[in-house]
This record gives structure tokens, C-alpha cells and sequence, in this order.
């Protein structure tokens, strides 16, 4: 045979092998395995467990920032890589028995393997986590004055993040184990660590994948110097508001956080990682969708809305996170609240009803419409798919690809792991529930179990649209007004419910797409759920320390009023928690959408979301071979008001011009540059900006330097006049009464 037929021989042979139906897939991941590497080594343990309480503390502070920071996994694959070869060059590799057995262990048992170092990164990324819990103490103590059980809060705190883990097994199988559900964003991470481990030789005039990455991430880290400290105002300029202002006009269309954002842009880096539209991992037509969304959301109907004054819109900021009342102040909430903080509908009747501010508003509007419109879309497109994927899978009929294949050589996790996980954990949740954070925070166990079937129902469809399209489904708002209509009026128990319902399907989300990881890169199933398990129980623990302690310690945190000029620690997503509170908890869906409140018209986005489906769909029957119809997805172009606020107009412009860069000119004019280095940009855009603010942190800002004073000091785009009312009927505060319109 010549050598030619060999080689054709050898490729027929590999396509046979390589029988992954997702193209992607196969040309990312690796068919080859060795099931003889040990995995869950003392190295792993150790570095595991310190590195994932480190990230657990920075992580549980850094969400009070303006520009929320964290040190990302990819940090950690970087530096736990010539640790784990150090470890493996020094450590003694003699054999250790253990007392009273005749088992072996060893400190060093060879090489620092490519499967070590994903598992430690895994067990590290168990770290990064924000319970819900610890911001709604912070709540309590910040804004309503009140004490907290910190034991109690702590125990019901780990409770509700391992029953996520417990009800991942449920759905290990359907998602896992079957071939169309592949997780797009784990292919990220399989070509990094892929990366970091398969020598490259360089080739004359140009730099491996390893050396770009480097070279990347340090460039990314050191610009972030300026605009991070230096000169945060770069972070958001506009350019209208700094030529006129005193005018309210042109600070509201020129504001890029809270405004149209005409004429602002930004010089931050990180800014583009702070958004809905993912510029490297986002194909070009779900940018597309995504942008053309916000720009129907923003500058059609937002303005239609604000300028009919709609609600006493003109009365109220055009984009802001708070809420307020019908005369434009914030709203009140101790104005309606009864003595043990309950709703008092007779103080509701003499004060006013809530109103939010029209970015607000409408975005609610287009959350409902793409919630609708996404369930429908699955259904429709995917619901007959879906049918015999279920089928085949549970009545274990389901052809295994060669990922499959080759991991029947490890032994599963038992269903009674899971069992006893969900057992344990549901009777922490009912005692802690019961005994409350506080004396105002208790919930029967009813509750709890009416959350844990609500999120089964919600959380399946959507990690079925996460793992087969990489995009899932706004379902929270659902759990909110479910449980806001059933408990109305209790403000702090619906607190604690809304945080089961973030705690427990972020995790079974999270342990699911970590399971297809380490399914793609051979990782032993046993040996990831002890690792993931272990790491979660303490970094909770750690995590909420550490952030009660900034809270305690900070002065004035999370009341940007009373915060020094350039001072980061303005909670931002406490605060939208805090307004939520009201709107979802003490008020409740009731008073202020459907039968009684102001946007009840909001109820009719569902059928909007509906209808465009529906529309789109017999439009794609009627022609069938449109390339233009099979380029919208309805649901994703419904999103593009998701987030906004506090993501602002400069977040989304310049997401979508490094987009169109990069999805569009590199990937059709330079397909080889992008192919090889579109997700390790994507990875250095993310460890430089986290870096730098880490490190802006740690040696500046804990030493209370906020950079030089000077105009560009101000973490804000300089357009005082962009919450200025508009109605001629309302008396403007001093600072809107120095403004002209």
C-alpha cells in the first residue's frame, strides 16, 4: 500500500473513531485518553482547597465594586501550572503506608499531568461563588438597621448551594452523557488547557499560542492602569455632557451609563467584558440579534415611552436602578411597611404607587416577551428533537459517541450520593428556614419544597438551550413573581426565597457544564464531584466571612453618596437587590403589574413573545430556504434589553464594535489569525482586566489611593443632569434647577 493510501486509510479510520455529531466538538476536542493518570493527588488537594479559598474571599468582595472584580479561573490555570510542575520536581516520591492498612500513598506520583491541573482549576472555580444570602444580610444591616444570625445565615447559606450539586444528578444523564448537549463555552477552556500543555515549536517571525497569551495578558494589564486608576472617567466618556453642561437634554442622550449614550465611548478594556454580548464567543448573528434587540429596546421604544410619559415617566430618571414614587422621589419603603415589616395596604393607599424609571420599565417588558418567546422556540424547533433525546436517554437507548466511549472506563457517581446530598441539604434549608437569619426572615418548609419543584420545571429547559445553543433563558423573573404572588407583602421572606431560587440553579448549572468539561477531558466523574463538593462547603464558609468582614470594616459602603470621589465600593448589585426587595417582595407583582399596578400592560410582552415566534416560524415555513429568516432568533433579539440597567449604552456599543471586528473582518479576512487566537484573546481580555483591578485593590485602594485628584478622578461619566425630570410640573432638585432643557 503507497503511502498515500495508508494516509487515507489512517483519516478514514479517525473519521470512523471521531463520531461526535457537534462539528465543533470534533475539531476542538481530543479523542485520546490514558485512564492510568492519577487525578485527585495530595497536590491537587492542597492546591485545590487554598487557591479555592482564595478566590472565594476576593470574590465574595470584589461584587461590591462599581466594575465588579474577581480573579477569573483562566488566572488560576496560569499560575497553579509551574506550581503543580514545581510540586512534582521536589516533592519525595517514596511511598507512605497508611497506620493500621496496608494502602500506599504518595506525595509525588509523577508528572503534573494535564488532568491534575484541570481538576485543581475545577475545584478553584467552586470558589467563585456570590450567595445571595450575604448581600441580603447586607441589606438588613445597611438599609433596615437590623441584626442578623450570621451561624444561621452560614448553615442555610451551604445548604442551599450543595442541593444544587445533589440535583445536578437528576439531570447528569440527559445533559451530560448525551452528545448534543455540548456546552459551547467549554471549548474555551479544552483549547486553553490545551495550550498550556502540547509544546509548540515557533516558527520563524511569529510567537506560539502560549507566548501570544502572555504577551496578551500582560499588555491587557498594564493599559488597565490608566483607566483603572489613573484616570477611572475613561471608564465612560461623553462627549455631549462635557460640551454642554448645563444641559439636561444632552446629558441624557449623551450619557453612555444611564442614558442614550450618543457621542460615549470608552478607552476601559473593561467595559467590553462587563455586558450581555459576548464579542469572541458569540457567533456573528447572535450579535447581530442581540444589537439590533437593544437598539429597537432603546432608541425606538424607550423614547416613545419616556416622551408620552407614560407612568409619570418624565417625572423619574430615564435609566436608573431605583424605584420611586408618583411625585419623582425614591420610593419609601418604610412608608408602607407595617411595625414587623410587612406590607400595610392601608399606608400603601395615602402614599403612592412604585414607578420605575422607563429603562426599567421597558426592559421588563422585553425580559417577559423573550421568556415566552424563547419556551415557544424550543418547542417548536427543538421540541420533537427533544422527545427522542429523552427517550433514547433514560431508556438507556442513547448511541454513545467516542467521548462516551471512553469514559465507561470510570465508574460514575452513585445515584445514593445524590440522594443523601439532597436529603441532608433539604434539612438544613427546613431548619435553618424555620429558625430565620433574623426574627422577620422565616419561611415554612413548604416554601422550600414548592422552590425545589418550580426550579425543576424552569431549570431543565433552560440548561437544554445552555448546553445545545450556549444561550439560556431570563426563568428567574418567573420564580419571582410566582412566589411574589403566593407570599405577598413579606418583604424579608421573600429575600430569603429569592435566594434559594438563584443559589440552586446557578449550581446545577455550574456542576453540569463542569461535568462536561471534565467528560471532554476524561476527567473521573467520582473523583470531580468529591473534589467540587469538598472546595464548596469551605468556600462558602470563607466567602461569607470575608465579606462580612469589608462590610463591617468599610465605611459608608454600598451609599455612593457618602463615599469619597473615586471610591469603587458602590454595590451596585446590592442595590438592585435592595430595590428588588421592594418590588418583588413587600409590594409583590399584585401592585405593581397584574390586576393592580401601573405597568399591568407589561403582562401583555408574553404574548408578544408569542406572537413573533409564532409569525417567524410559519415564515419559515412558508420559505424554507431564506438564509436572512434562519439568521433571527427571536429570543435572543428580545434580550437585548436583558441587564440594562446597570448595564449601559457604552457596554453595548462597545461590545459590538469589537464583535464586528472580530466575528465579522478577522474571521472573514483572516480566518487563520482568528482560529488560532480568537479564544485565548477572549482569555486575556478577561485574566489582564481581573489582574489589574486585583491588584489596583490590594496595593492601592486598600490604602485608601484613589489615583490622582484631578477631574478625571470621578468613576462616572461626568453628565450630573441625566436623572433630571423633564416634566415641567415637578420641582426640581437644586442640582437639576442649575440646568436648562
Amino acid at each position: 500500500m503507497s503511502t498515500s493510501e495508508t494516509e487515507s486509510a489512517r483519516r478514514r479510520a479517525e473519521a470512523e473513531i471521531n463520531d461526535c455529531p457537534i462539528e465543533q466538538v470534533r475539531l476542538t476536542v481530543p479523542i485520546t485518553d490514558d485512564p492510568t493518570i492519577p487525578v485527585l493527588t495530595l497536590r491537587a488537594w492542597v492546591l485545590g482547597l487554598v487557591f479555592g479559598l482564595i478566590e472565594a474571599s476576593t470574590t465574595g468582595i470584589g461584587l461590591y465594586r462599581q466594575t465588579p472584580i474577581y480573579i477569573p479561573v483562566v488566572v488560576w490555570q496560569l499560575a497553579v501550572l509551574p506550581i503543580g510542575r514545581f510540586l512534582a520536581r521536589v516533592l519525595p516520591t517514596r511511598k507512605f503506608k497508611f497506620p493500621g492498612t496496608n494502602k500506599r500513598f504518595t506525595l509525588n506520583p509523577g508528572p503534573f499531568s494535564l488532568k491534575e491541573h484541570i481538576l485543581i482549576s475545577i475545584m478553584i472555580d467552586c470558589g467563585f461563588i456570590a450567595p445571595q444570602m450575604t448581600q441580603y444580610m447586607t441589606i438588613l444591616k445597611i438599609y433596615y438597621g437590623l441584626k442578623v444570625r450570621t451561624g444561621v445565615a452560614v448553615i442555610l447559606n451551604t445548604s442551599t448551594q450543595m442541593l444544587g450539586f445533589g440535583l445536578a444528578g437528576a439531570f447528569s444523564t440527559l445533559l451530560i452523557d448525551n452528545p448534543y448537549m455540548w456546552w459551547p463555552s467549554t471549548l474555551i477552556n479544552v483549547v486553553v488547557y490545551r495550550t498550556l500543555h502540547k509544546p509548540e515549536k515557533r516558527r520563524k517571525g511569529s510567537v506560539t499560542r502560549l507566548q501570544y497569551f502572555c504577551i496578551a495578558s500582560l499588555a491587557v494589564f498594564v493599559y488597565g492602569m490608566i483607566p483603572g486608576f489613573l484616570f477611572p472617567a475613561g471608564a465612560c466618556i461623553s462627549l455631549l455632557c462635557l460640551i454642554w453642561k448645563n444641559s439636561v437634554w444632552a446629558h441624557q442622550i449623551g450619557s453612555g451609563r444611564f442614558g442614550y449614550g450618543i457621542g460615549a465611548f470608552t478607552i476601559s478594556l473593561e467595559t467590553i467584558n462587563f455586558g450581555q454580548l459576548d464579542p469572541f464567543i458569540m457567533p456573528l448573528f447572535s450579535i447581530n440579534n442581540l444589537m439590533f434587540g437593544f437598539i429597537l429596546y432603546a432608541y425606538v421604544i424607550v423614547p416613545i415611552y419616556y416622551f408620552n410619559n407614560f407612568n409619570y415617566a418624565r417625572r423619574l430618571p430615564l435609566s436608573s436602578l431605583a424605584v420611586f414614587d408618583m411625585y419623582g422621589k425614591p420610593y419609601d419603603e418604610k412608608r408602607v411597611m407595617k411595625a414587623d415589616f410587612t406590607f400595610d395596604p392601608d399606608k400603601y393607599k395615602n402614599y403612592s404607587k412604585l414607578y420605575f424609571s422607563t429603562f426599567r420599565a421597558v426592559g421588563y417588558g422585553f425580559t417577559f416577551a423573550s421568556l415566552s418567546a424563547g419556551l415557544l422556540h424550543v418547542l417548536l424547533h427543538h421540541g420533537r428533537e427533544m422527545y427522542h433525546a429523552v427517550l433514547e436517554v433514560y431508556g438507556y437507548n442513547m448511541k454513545k459517541d467516542v467521548h462516551g466511549r471512553l469514559m465507561q472506563k470510570y465508574k460514575t457517581v452513585p445515584g445514593s450520593w445524590y440522594v443523601i446530598l439532597v436529603v441532608t441539604t433539604l434539612i438544613g434549608n427546613f431548619v435553618t428556614s424555620h429558625i430565620g437569619v433574623n426574627d422577620f426572615m422565616r419561611i415554612p418548609p413548604t416554601y422550600v419544597i414548592l422552590s425545589v419543584l418550580l426550579i425543576i420545571v424552569l431549570t431543565v429547559p433552560d440548561m437544554i438551550l445552555l448546553a445545545s445553543t450556549g444561550q439560556g433563558l431570563p426563568t428567574g423573573i418567573v420564580t419571582e413573581m410566582v412566589i411574589g404572588y403566593l407570599n405577598r407583602g413579606k418583604t424579608f421572606q421573600n429575600m430569603l426565597i429569592r435566594s434559594f431560587f438563584s443559589e440552586v440553579p446557578s449550581h446545577i448549572i455550574q456542576f453540569c457544564s463542569t461535568l462536561k468539561f471534565g467528560y471532554y477531558m476524561k476527567i473521573p466523574p467520582r473523583e470531580m464531584f468529591i473534589g467540587q463538593v469538598t472546595v464548596t462547603l469551605f468556600a462558602t464558609i470563607v466567602n461569607m466571612s470575608a465579606t462580612w468582614k469589608a462590610v463591617n470594616s468599610i465605611p459608608n459602603i454600598c451609599m455612593p453618596d457618602k463615599l469619597p470621589p473615586g471610591s469603587p465600593w458602590t454595590c451596585p448589585l446590592v442595590r438592585q437587590m435592595a430595590t428588588n426587595s421592594v418590588v418583588w417582595g413587600l409590594l409583590g407583582p399584585h401592585e405593581v403589574f397584574f390586576p393592580h399596578g401601573p405597568y399591568r400592560f407589561v403582562a401583555v410582552a408574553f404574548f408578544i413573545g408569542i406572537v413573533l415566534v409564532l409569525f417567524h416560524w410559519l415564515l419559515t415555513i412558508k420559505f424554507p430556504r431564506s438564509k436572512f429568516l434562519g439568521t433571527i432568533y427571536i429570543p435572543t433579539l428580545l434580550s437585548g434589553a436583558v441587564g440594562t440597567p446597570p448595564i449601559g449604552a457604552v457596554n453595548w456599543w462597545s461590545q459590538y464594535l469589537v464583535g464586528i471586528l472580530n466575528n465579522w473582518y478577522i474571521y472573514k479576512y483572516h480566518k487563520r489569525f482568528w482560529s488560532r487566537y480568537n479564544y485565548l484573546s477572549a482569555s486575556a481580555l478577561i485574566i489582564g482586566n481581573s489582574m489589574v483591578g486585583f491588584f489596583i485593590f490590594l496595593t492601592l485602594q486598600s490604602q485608601s489611593l484613589y489615583g490622582p485628584d484631578w477631574w478625571g478622578l470621578q468613576n462616572y461619566n461626568h453628565c450630573p443632569l441625566e436623572s433630571c425630570p423633564t416634566d415641567p410640573h415637578v420641582d426640581p432638585t437644586p442640582k437639576c434647577a442649575a440646568g436648562h432643557y
